[in-house]
């Protein structure tokens, strides 16, 4: 697992930069209809954040597991959670009831994992790496 370290993690952020970016552009686009959001656009959010959980979770395994092995990628690692298209999606998900559980988007979900990833960091991450 460790020698393909070096080509899979890079290739995961790709995948997660391009995720978050579709996402937070279907976010624009659907912030700009007023007769409500299109079938597409919430099938774009639905597909993205799909793809951003899948990724989000294998960042919290590599951090969980080979936390040494992400300094590298700490500028990844903090452009990802602080992405606005998962920052964004936060403010819905404080407040959680069942009528909520129930029509949770996989965004929702992704930008729950970012919140638990985003308060995570500092206690798997040396302080040195944060500062640096």
């Amino acid at each position: 697992a460790l020698p393909a370290l070096p080509s899979a993690v890079p290739a995961l952020f790709a995948a997660a930069r391009k995720a978050a970016a579709t996402l937070a552009g279907a976010l624009d686009e659907s912030s700009g209809v007023s007769g409500g959001v299109s079938e597409a656009v919430l099938a774009a959010r639905d597909d993205e954040g799909h793809v951003l959980v899948a990724c989000l979770r294998a960042v919290t395994a590599l951090m969980d597991r080979l936390g040494g092995f992400l300094s590298p990628h700490l500028s990844d690692v903090l452009a990802l959670l602080l992405s606005p298209s998962l920052v964004f999606e936060t403010k819905d998900t404080e407040t959680t009831t069942p009528e909520k559980e129930q029509t949770k988007t996989a965004a929702t979900t992704a930008a729950a994992h970012a919140a638990a990833l985003r308060e995570a960091l500092p206690r798997a991450t040396p302080p040195r790496l944060l500062l640096g």
